[in-house]
């Protein structure tokens, strides 16, 4: 097959190299029509085919076969670079002479020679070349350091330092004994000169008591007084004759107080106000851990409690205040937790004057829902106070919602009647029969009418009302549980369940109290022996409700749109208005066992 276009012949190949056209398209005729597929003319086509190289000649077996020269004849027309020389590839780099070490001789490895080490380079340091360091010179005792010496009053010998340190020893124990037998001697002829010798003369009194027998807590009765176990010169008591008020010093009082940050339960109960059903409004319970809406008595408590909320676990009452409430400006309102509870137990009467122990089946109440204002001449209504706390020395003390913010929390304080007619309350008539002193609100002088003197039990229950901002002078903030929006409608229950035996040993041994070396605050519990002895913080701190609650939402997790019960927002001083139209309740709600705990608080959800 022929790769020649037509038109064109190859007679010497090997010789010319070109191509060159034949005679008879020379001799075509110029007015010919057209070129036939026989007929071509490369002038007109503008294409001429690249030539061939020449074959080799004379090719000797074995040998490789000459590389044509890139120069063999002229570029055909129209291909760019035809003829163009070659690049030839750059050289290769001259081969090292090999060298064989010990280690690969026979292997037939040739191995490049290393450079000689060298320690000229002063980043690499060979220290095993270097001399080593001349000893440390001392100028005045030469190339060693002076030798250490003994001193004169310290045994040179073993035998002579243990004898030395046994009778140091010996020395401090003797002084430690001589220092205890003084401590414990001294002090006693002192506290028994200061009480025989020391007179007190003032207003009510002179004061001449004789020493004490060894009981820390000696009883105090109207026909024999003693004096308190710390001197009035020391900060103690000065308890004058019968009759009068006692005078106490920086480190006596009369008084003890339980404070927890714990409440047993939130829920809609009252068993004084209204037994075996749920109450108006919603309550913070306080104290024993079997709370129901039929409790009575002291003694069922004491019998069905598993625990207390209150730091002494003999104390298994229940004390309970009106809920606090907080509202938003668009209406909905949120349950204020608890920062702490204080119960204050106060012992005030006359010298010589009795106290008496609650009663089973004793219960009080003090301030009243409905009030929606103050008269300052009643102590029912002194008796109650907000306490709002500020820090500072800026706190403040006002009968109905403070009217600016309280960055340390808002005080709801309660102090019930102390004076009582010997007659128990029928049909929750807790009113009638009790009284407060004549002499103030926790006063020590009880009416004629009233002769029995309590204790003075004063409730304070602190709510974190800094974790919500303050609306405004003027704008609703803090609404109670039952409507409320003035505070003046403070009330508190309180159902005794104290252990007799305990209290009366409080009352006989402890109506004076001191600090001590272990608990410096003489207000606490742990310096009274009757309440020491039934102290547990970690059954206090973990006491949980054992019975169920109300079946309701209380705002307590989230916002609520209505109070619980019918209890509609109270503004003004008018009546208390109905429930509001769109949420009507009535009848005895479920009972069910709280589905979430928070605080060890148990709520519905």
């Amino acid at each position: 097959m022929s790769l020649q276009p037509p038109g064109y012949s190859h007679d010497d190949r090997l010789s010319s190299h070109s191509l060159t056209p034949s005679s008879s398209s020379q001799s075509t005729s110029s007015s010919s029509a057209g070129l036939t597929r026989h007929q071509y003319n490369s002038e007109a086509a503008g294409f001429a085919p690249p030539a061939l190289p020449p074959r080799p000649r004379n090719v000797v077996p074995g040998q490789r076969k000459p590389v044509p020269s890139a120069d063999y004849g002229v570029a055909p027309v129209g291909i760019p670079g035809a003829g163009a020389p070659r690049p030839s590839a750059p050289p290769l780099p001259p081969r090292l002479p090999p060298s064989y070490s010990s280690d690969n001789a026979g292997t037939g490895i040739a191995v490049a020679p290393l450079p000689p080490s060298t320690y000229d380079d002063a980043n690499i340091v060979d220290y095993s070349r270097l001399p080593p360091p001349p000893p440390p010179i001392n100028e005045k005792y030469g190339p060693y350091p002076p030798r250490k010496r003994e001193k004169w009053w310290y045994p040179a010998t073993t035998k002579g330092r243990r004898w030395f340190w046994g009778l140091i020893l010996l020395l401090i124990v003797a002084i430690a004994i001589v220092v205890a037998i003084c401590a414990t001697v001294i002090p006693k002829k002192n506290h028994s000169s200061d009480d025989s010798d020391s007179s007190y003369d003032d207003e009510d009194s002179s004061y001449n008591s004789n020493s004490t027998s060894g009981d820390p807590y000696p009883t105090i009765t109207p026909e024999s007084l003693q004096g308190h176990p710390l001197a009035a010169t020391k900060g103690g008591v000065n308890v004058g004759a019968v009759g009068t008020i006692a005078k106490f010093g920086k480190y006596s009082t009369d008084h003890f107080v339980m404070t927890t940050n714990r409440s047993i339960a939130v829920t809609r109960m009252d068993p004084i106000v209204n037994p075996n059903a749920p109450a108006s409004h919603l309550h913070r319970i306080h104290g024993s851990s079997y709370f129901t809406a039929n409790l009575t008595t002291a003694t069922e408590m004491q019998k069905l409690a598993n625990c207390t909320t209150t730091l002494v676990q003999d104390d298994k009452s229940a004390y309970w205040v009106a809920q606090l409430f907080y509202q938003f400006p668009n209406g909905s309102m949120q349950s204020i937790r608890l920062d702490r509870t204080s119960l204050y137990y106060f012992q005030k009467a006359p010298v010589g004057t009795t106290i008496y122990p609650f009663p089973d089946n004793f219960n009080l109440v003090a301030g009243d829902p409905m009030r929606r204002a103050v008269n300052y001449s009643d102590p029912n209504y002194t008796a109650t106070w907000w306490q709002c706390y500020r820090g500072g020395g800026h706190d403040t003390r006002t009968y109905g919602f403070p009217n600016s913010p309280c960055e340390g929390g808002l005080v709801q304080a309660i102090q019930f009647p102390s004076c009582w007619d010997g007659v128990y309350a029928k049909d929750a008539d807790y009113t009638s029969h009790v009284a407060y002193p004549t002499d103030g609100t926790n006063g020590y002088r009880c009416p004629d009418a009233f002769p029995k003197k309590f204790i003075t039990l004063q409730f304070e229950t602190v709510f974190a009302t800094y974790d919500y901002p303050f609306n405004g002078n003027g704008k609703t903030t803090y609404v109670l549980s039952n409507g409320d929006t003035s505070g003046f409608g403070i009330h508190a229950d309180f159902m005794n369940g104290w252990k007799p035996e305990t209290l009366q040993g409080v009352l006989n041994e402890c109506r004076y109290m001191n600090s001590t070396a272990q608990v410096g605050a003489a207000d606490h519990p742990a310096n009274c022996p009757h309440l020491a002895k039934s102290i547990n913080y970690e059954t206090t701190y973990s006491c949980r409700l054992q019975t169920p609650i109300i079946d309701e939402l209380v705002g307590e997790t989230s916002p609520i749109e209505y109070l619980p019960g019918c209890n509609g927002i109270w503004n003004g001083n008018v009546s208390k208005p109905p429930c509001p139209g769109d949420h009507v309740e009535g009848g005895y709600l479920e009972l069910t066992s709280p589905k979430l705990w928070l605080r060890d608080e148990p709520y519905v959800g």
